[in-house]
């Protein structure tokens, strides 16, 4: 972008506050979710080893996601079915409501609050 002086400025894109690492608040369930502004997204589930996926998170809104799994540890971590989620962040907490997903272990973990990890 040009400015009348002849100089130049960068668009500036904004972040979306659900991008980086968070951790459940569940005294159940230990696990971390990594979302990153390349619409790719990493959870481990802590508490019981060897659980992890991988996958394509794409931020439809301020407030919606759809999470895809690409990869995982075992047949549901890997299964590709979407899942989409309304989110809201507030203070220091993310929540997220089911709009629609029939991976149960996502919704159950999911619906919990995050926090920063």
């Amino acid at each position: 972008m040009s400015c009348k002086d002849g100089s130049t400025t960068e668009e500036v894109v904004p972040v979306n506050p659900i991008f980086g690492h968070w951790k459940v608040i569940n005294p159940n369930v230990e696990a971390h979710l990594l979302v990153r502004p390349d619409s790719t997204f990493h959870v481990d589930i802590l508490a019981q080893e060897g659980i992890e996926a991988e996958g394509v998170a794409t931020v439809e809104s301020d407030s919606r996601i759809t999470f895809v799994n690409t990869g995982g540890t075992d047949t549901v971590a890997s299964n590709p079915v979407p899942g989409t989620y309304d989110f809201q962040i507030t203070s220091d907490t993310l929540r997220f409501t089911v709009v629609s997903d029939t991976l149960s272990r996502r919704v159950g973990l999911l619906s919990a609050p995050w926090v920063p990890n």
